[in-house]
């Protein structure tokens, strides 16, 4: 088995352990630069900020709704970044964003810190965790 990206999920690692108990070979190709990539596209895909980031800045600037301030902000991503984030991604925000006092429903200022969100703290654990193992295969 020829693996070209770094692993950054606990199951990838198990599957490729398994693979090489089982007596197949298992070549990692991959060095810094494919880490550094993964890592970005993990900063990207996983760590809550970055979308929270971008939809905060568009709720500044719009009044629409859900559907139209998506738009907004997939269209800026993919223009500033080449980066398309999903419907979940933005969902997931605007989530974090409401309970923050952020939200898409008005919310005048926050009433926590990020670092206080449950969902925030799970998500960028597991962020970390993939870095951790992006770094460590």
């Amino acid at each position: 088995m020829i693996v070209v990206d770094p692993v950054y999920r606990a199951s990838q690692s198990a599957l490729l352990q398994q693979i090489a108990d089982s007596g197949a070979r298992v070549h990692l190709l991959y060095g810094d630069e494919e880490r550094r990539a993964t890592e970005e596209e993990l900063r990207v895909r996983m760590h809550p900020r970055y979308w929270m980031v971008a939809l905060y800045r568009a709720l500044r600037t719009d009044t629409g709704c859900d559907d139209g301030l998506f738009a907004g902000v997939m269209g800026a991503s993919w223009e500033k970044d080449s980066v398309m984030p999903t419907s979940e991604d933005l969902r997931r925000a605007s989530q974090l964003l409401t309970e923050l006092g952020h939200g898409l429903n008005g919310g005048g200022g926050a009433t926590m810190e990020a670092s206080m969100s449950p969902a925030y703290t799970a998500a960028v654990e597991a962020f970390e965790e993939a870095v951790r193992l992006c770094r460590k295969t």
